[in-house]
């Protein structure tokens, strides 16, 4: 295998251009990269440069449980990396797996303690992260080209958007919602049990809440993006280390409304309510931002300075050397 080729593994995700927008990256430093599983037989018994990404939640099935075929491929990875003594640059994306049961989520933790012991790197997407030993990276952004239709003016609607699952606390975010302002949910929702109860919760708090429960296509996002002001981003820190989410809100210049911040202090149209208590209180001050006249631009071009490929490129170039 040439020097300069790297395994990326997962090395495509449908579902997610995260993965290949990496790889993208990495590819304009001089990089090749490598799926796994069509490796010659001759390069698996040499040392590489292997980057990791969701291993320790890629065992865990959507019940639950544990996805057995997958771990096998996992720990015969870890197993490859530690026999041909590659460099592994592991990318921490979750705290635990979402939903993860008891077994499942034993050896999830064992996935992750063995990740850090053989890693030549760790890294996260949080800024001052707590965990010990990892080094920052940013996410990128989803676009670098802001998808403008108009001047860019922000109207002061706020959406949840993205898959509807219970870990994410939406119904803990819809029980503090002013009842005054609009609320929209955008995903699909796995739980018929769940919806119920956001349903519930609003009509007794006497909010009108949108909820459009389907799964939804590339063009919906990016139409529901621009027609709303605000993100919300419902769930907390003890599962994701930060949500793509959050990324997805600033490649449309949109301003953000989270329990915790995802980037550097400064960052423009990042607001922090910590507590749900602060929840409305938060909400007031992105009124009267979006009443003073920020714009999408303002945000997007903040997030690219943060964000965009030229400032990802530069960390991935110290990882890589």
């Amino acid at each position: 295998m040439h020097p300069n080729k790297v395994i990326y593994f997962p090395y495509s995700n449908q579902d997610n251009p995260y993965n290949s927008l990496n790889q993208e990256i990495i590819k304009s430093l001089g990089y090749a990269i490598a799926d796994i599983y069509q490796l010659r037989i001759g390069d698996l018994i040499r040392p590489h440069i292997v980057i990791t990404n969701w291993l320790e939640s890629h065992c865990v099935a959507s019940n639950g449980r544990v996805k057995w075929i997958n771990t096998f491929k996992i720990f015969a990875l870890l197993l490859f990396i530690a026999c041909t003594r590659s460099k592994l640059i592991y990318v921490r994306h979750n705290y635990q797996p979402h939903g993860a049961k008891k077994l499942s989520l034993y050896l999830s933790k064992i996935i992750i303690r063995l990740q850090e012991s053989l890693s030549y790197k760790k890294l996260t997407h949080l800024p001052n992260s707590k965990l010990p030993g990892y080094s920052y990276i940013p996410h990128p952004l989803y676009s670098e080209v802001l998808p403008l239709t108009e001047q860019g003016t922000l109207n002061g609607k706020f959406i949840i958007i993205g898959a509807i699952e219970r870990y994410k606390k939406v119904d803990e975010i819809i029980e503090h919602w002013p009842t005054t302002i609009p609320l929209t949910i955008a995903g699909k929702c796995d739980s018929p049990t769940y919806l119920s109860t956001l349903k519930e919760v609003s009509k007794r708090k006497g909010i009108t809440l949108n909820i459009i429960d389907r799964r939804l296509s590339n063009n919906e996002i990016k139409q529901l993006l621009m027609s709303h002001s605000t993100v919300v981003i419902a769930h907390d820190e003890h599962t994701a280390i930060v949500s793509g989410t959050y990324y997805l809100a600033k490649s449309s210049g949109c301003l953000t409304l989270s329990r915790r911040p995802h980037g550097p202090k400064d960052c423009v149209g990042d607001y922090i309510f910590h507590n749900l208590n602060n929840l409305q209180p938060t909400i007031e001050s992105i009124l009267c931002a979006t009443s003073a006249g920020i714009n999408r631009h303002d945000v997007f071009n903040d997030a690219r300075i943060h964000y965009g490929k030229e400032a990802v490129s530069k960390y991935w170039l110290a990882c890589l050397c």
